[in-house]
């Protein structure tokens, strides 16, 4: 009875050790020391080292709120941070595309403010009404409302690290693609944009997402169009269905 008490502890013992074992494997995706740990335990099953991607992106959908600064922009005298709103269905981990929603929030820069204030004195001591349209001494602003946007994802490069050994995280750089229309103060664009971000995947469901876009446009000032050209930097947590 006691020998038969043994061999139910210690055979216990070994399938709670199997089990965690391939909890491990599954998270971390392919580990040879886990392989070998895991076909000793289970010689009669198949066990094979993961190398695929963690986290299925086979034809899931993706929502993502985003915030995104420009970084710089037509001119020094505007500061421009957006909020965002996308979605896209990934085909593949390979490749995805979406629509995406961008709201523009502008203000004036320090150096903007001034040189409004310095115009609007000159106009008072000359006994006129200030007009920006008409004043040559300070730049029309045709500022940036909002955008919408069709774009496309490319996945080529996929990798997994440890952070601070709380877990494995696996991460995807890629470059992206959209065209759109974008509505200014003055006037409205298509709007091209090219870039390059990095997702890191927390899970089967959340996601973290950093992009670095360059991104041109046209802009009316007074009597002439102009080719408008800018970067911005988005950071944006989404979640997969």
């Amino acid at each position: 009875m006691k020998r038969l008490f043994v061999v139910i502890l210690v055979l216990s013992a070994v399938q709670v050790r199997a089990d965690d074992l391939m909890k491990d494997f599954d998270s971390l995706g392919g580990n040879k020391v886990l392989l070998d740990e895991a076909k000793s335990l289970s010689p009669d099953k198949r066990v094979k080292i993961v190398q695929k991607r963690i986290v299925n992106r086979f034809k899931r959908f993706e929502f993502l709120p985003e915030y995104e600064h420009v970084t710089s922009g037509e001119n020094s005298y505007l500061d421009t941070n957006s909020l965002a709103m996308s979605t896209q269905f990934h085909l593949n981990p390979h490749i995805s595309f979406g629509l995406k929603y961008v709201y523009n929030m502008n203000k004036l820069t320090n150096e903007g403010k001034t040189l409004i204030t310095t115009a609007q004195r000159r106009a008072d001591l000359s006994g006129r009404v200030h007009d920006e349209l008409k004043d040559p001494f300070i730049p029309q602003l045709n500022w940036p409302k909002e955008e919408k946007l069709a774009f496309v994802n490319f996945y080529p490069i996929y990798g997994k690290m440890n952070v601070f050994d709380m877990g494995v995280v696996q991460f995807d750089v890629y470059g992206l693609l959209s065209g759109g229309k974008i509505k200014l103060r003055y006037n409205s664009s298509n709007l091209y944009q090219a870039g390059l971000g990095i997702g890191l995947w927390w899970s089967q469901h959340l996601t973290i997402r950093l992009e670095v876009k360059y991104q041109t446009y046209k802009a009316n000032y007074y009597d002439q169009t102009r080719k408008v050209e800018n970067s911005a930097v988005s950071l944006g947590v989404g979640f997969l269905l």
